[in-house]
């Protein structure tokens, strides 16, 4: 919610970053600047804020676009690793 509330925008649509500098301005630099996981921890701090998502998703609105975009950073920045 704190990402949402952060990239609000008055159009209200997706993508929720529109940048195309993913890695800058998606959900994946959100939540590293929101936990500061030390070097070493950043690959396992992303799995696990996938696995949050993914719980989400699973028990709540697995088709959400919100949902699915911040999944899609989160495997994408997992993937690039």
């Amino acid at each position: 919610m704190e990402y949402l509330i952060e990239k609000q925008r008055p159009s209200k649509q997706l993508p929720i970053s529109e940048e195309s500098d993913w890695w800058n301005v998606g959900f994946t630099p959100f939540v590293l600047d929101a936990r500061k996981p030390a070097k070493d921890d950043v690959l396992e701090e992303i799995q696990a804020a996938a696995k949050g998502v993914m719980g989400m998703m699973r028990f709540g609105n697995h088709d959400s676009p919100v949902l699915l975009e911040a999944l899609g950073d989160l495997l994408l920045a997992d993937d690039s690793r």
